[in-house]
């Protein structure tokens, strides 16, 4: 799906069965969603996904879960915005607290990532406003 808060340029032709038209333009953008969800905050994450999935889980640790380390790090580190940083360490201190025998020594293997989706997604998916948010990056 299209992320939300972000503005789309598609290019359309249209073909039948009296030949192809000329190439069409259409600008859209995506309503905002979540806290996360707008082109500010998804830009970051777009941009830097695969450094951002490595860095967030060394967040939790380097702040011993603390939640105002977190948030300062998050803001000051990634520049997400306040509201957002919200939903970035809700996510750490789940997948820190609840999936912590499976991530504390393997932040990326497969029982980690499995268990955030399974555990901690669900929370993430509504306060980012990222359906089906990747926990891997494309």
């Amino acid at each position: 799906g299209l992320l939300a808060g972000v503005p789309y340029n598609f290019k359309l032709k249209s073909i039948n069965k009296y030949g192809s038209s000329d190439w069409s333009y259409l600008f859209t953008e995506t309503k905002n969603a979540g806290y996360c969800g707008n082109y500010y905050d998804t830009k970051i994450l777009r941009d830097n996904c695969q450094q951002f999935a490595q860095d967030a889980p060394a967040i939790w640790l380097k702040c011993n879960g603390n939640d105002n380390c977190q948030t300062n790090a998050f803001e000051k580190d990634w520049s997400f915005s306040t509201n957002c940083t919200l939903c970035w360490v809700q996510l750490n201190d789940c997948a820190m607290e609840v999936c912590a025998k499976s991530c504390v020594q393997h932040p990326s293997s497969a029982n980690c990532i499995t268990c955030i989706q399974d555990t901690c997604s669900p929370e993430t998916e509504t306060c980012t406003g990222y359906p089906q948010w990747p926990i891997t990056c494309p």
